[in-house]
């Protein structure tokens, strides 16, 4: 005899449900990339040419596609001797795992009023499958107007609802001082009358 056919049952609440794939609800649907599929709540039933249907035990089931699950995937093939079904409804995430920050600022010297200036930084969104993309044109900065005192500020990242963030410092924020105005020629006349 030859296996005919391999069908996937799901007992949810205790009762006996045959579905095909596309109608099939797994217990866990949502990954991260890297992970395992888990077959667990899932049933295999073979059914030889005769009708002689028998279960496939769980640990004779080979998992094409699902020992390293990849971004975007939404089914895994369950194969049983020469039968092969597929498993459908499943999602592979690739979330925001963390921020770097590199480099070093090329202005550090601010007045107050004005905004940071991130020449000279690179601030990398890195994924969970470890892949990477520069952001540093997409964060947004946890103050936009520059203060007195003001050493430090936090960048953050948001991608598929997950936010990071990463602290920027090295940098300062003074008051104006009248010889720095008269240095920079902002101002013309240098003498004052009270009154």
């Amino acid at each position: 005899m030859t296996l005919e056919h391999l069908t996937v049952i799901v007992y949810p609440e205790f009762a006996i449900v045959f579905v095909d794939s596309a109608k099939m609800k797994l217990v866990k649907t949502e990954y991260i990339v890297g992970e395992t599929f888990d077959p667990t709540g899932l049933t295999f039933i073979a059914t030889q040419n005769d009708g002689e249907s028998k279960l496939a035990k769980t640990k004779d089931i080979v998992f094409n596609n699902g020992e390293t699950l990849k971004t975007g995937q939404t089914s895994v093939i369950a194969k049983y001797e020469d039968l092969e079904v597929e498993i459908t409804g499943i999602t592979v995430k690739n979330p925001l795992s963390k921020l770097t920050l590199s480099g070093s600022l090329t202005k550090t010297s601010y007045y107050p009023g004005e905004s940071l200036d991130l020449t000279g930084l690179t601030i990398t969104a890195v994924f969970a499958d470890e892949t990477s993309k520069d952001v540093t044109n997409e964060v947004t900065l946890s103050v936009t107007s520059l203060y007195v005192g003001l050493t430090s500020l936090t960048a953050s990242y948001t991608c598929d609802g997950v936010t990071k963030k990463v602290i920027i410092n090295g940098f300062t924020v003074a008051d104006v001082i009248l010889s720095d105005l008269l240095k920079s020629g902002t101002l013309k006349k240098t003498s004052y009358f009270e009154g």
